[in-house]
C-alpha cells in the first residue's frame, strides 16, 4: 500500500507521463480502435476524390466532389500534404478538374448535369490553371520536392502525368477560358521516374493475365486495360483493393466504390 501510494503521489507531481508509459497508452488505444472499428476510419481524400471525378462522373455527387476539390486547393495551387506528399494529390486533382472541363466543353448539356447539380466552369478553369502552374514549377522548373515512399507512386505518378498531357494536347483545339496559356505545354515526370513499369503493367492487363494482389490497390493506373480485368471483384466490405477509385473506370465493377466514398 505504501509503495503504491508513493508511486501515485510521484506520478501526480509529473507535468507529463514518462515517455514509455505514454507510448504504451497510445499503442493500446490504437489496438483497441482496430478491434472496435475493424475496417478502419475514413476521411476525405484528395486523390480518391479526383479519381472518382475523372473515372466515374456519372455518379451522384459529381458536382459536390468538384466543389470539394476547388475548395481544398491551397493558395500556392497545390493540394495535399507538405513537400513531396503534395505531388500525387495535386496531380490527381488537377487531372480531375481538366477532365471535367473537357467533358463540359464537348457536351454542353453536361453544364446542367443529372441530379440537378450545378458546375462552376470559371472556378474549375481557375483551379486547373493554378494546379498546372504548381505542377510545372515542381516538375519542369524544379527542383521538385523529394518524393515520399508511398504505395505504387512509381505507377500512379506516370499515369497521372500521361493523363494531364493528354488534356494539354487537347487544349490546342479549343481551350477552356483561362487555359490558353497552356497550349502546347507538356508536363515532364519527376527526375529519375519514367513510364516503363507502367507500360509493363498495362501490357500484362491487356494480355489477360491475372492481376497481382498488390496491383489491386492501384488498379486505376491500368487505364482501359483495367476494365473487366480477370480476377478483379469486390471483397468484403465492398471494395477492390483498398480504394474506391479502383472500381471507377467505366466498365469496371462500380461496387468497388463501397464504404470509402469521398465527398
Amino acid at each position: 500500500m505504501t509503495d503504491n501510494a508513493g508511486v501515485a503521489s510521484t506520478s501526480a507531481g509529473l507535468s507529463s507521463p514518462p515517455a514509455a508509459l505514454d507510448a504504451a497508452v497510445k499503442a493500446q488505444a490504437l489496438v483497441d480502435d482496430l478491434v472496435n472499428v475493424p475496417w478502419g476510419r475514413t476521411s476525405p481524400s484528395i486523390y480518391e476524390t479526383g479519381r472518382l471525378v475523372a473515372l466515374a462522373p456519372w455518379l451522384r455527387g459529381h458536382a459536390d466532389r468538384l466543389r470539394f476539390l476547388t475548395s481544398t486547393q491551397r493558395p500556392d495551387g497545390g493540394w495535399g500534404g507538405p513537400g513531396g506528399y503534395a505531388l500525387v494529390p495535386t496531380l490527381s486533382a488537377t487531372e480531375a478538374v481538366l477532365s471535367a472541363l473537357s467533358a463540359l466543353s464537348q457536351l454542353p448539356a453536361l453544364r446542367s448535369p443529372p441530379h440537378g447539380e450545378a458546375v462552376d466552369i470559371d472556378g474549375l478553369s481557375q483551379a486547373a490553371g493554378r494546379g498546372l502552374a504548381r505542377l510545372f514549377a515542381w516538375l519542369r522548373d524544379g527542383p521538385a520536392p523529394p518524393l515520399p515512399d508511398t504505395p505504387a507512386i512509381e505507377l500512379i505518378v506516370p499515369a497521372l502525368v500521361e493523363e494531364i498531357n493528354g488534356h494539354l494536347a487537347a487544349l490546342a483545339d479549343a481551350p477552356p477560358p483561362g487555359l490558353d496559356a497552356w497550349r502546347g505545354a507538356r508536363l515532364p515526370p519527376p527526375r529519375g521516374m519514367d513510364d516503363g513499369l507502367l507500360g509493363a503493367v498495362r501490357a500484362r492487363l491487356a494480355a489477360g493475365d491475372g492481376v497481382p494482389g498488390k496491383l489491386l490497390h492501384a488498379l486505376e493506373v491500368g487505364g482501359r486495360e483495367a476494365a473487366g480485368a480477370p480476377g478483379v471483384c469486390p471483397v468484403e466490405p465492398g471494395t477492390i483493393g483498398a480504394s474506391p477509385a479502383h472500381g471507377g473506370r467505366r466498365g469496371g465493377p462500380v461496387e468497388g466504390l463501397g464504404h470509402r466514398r469521398p465527398p
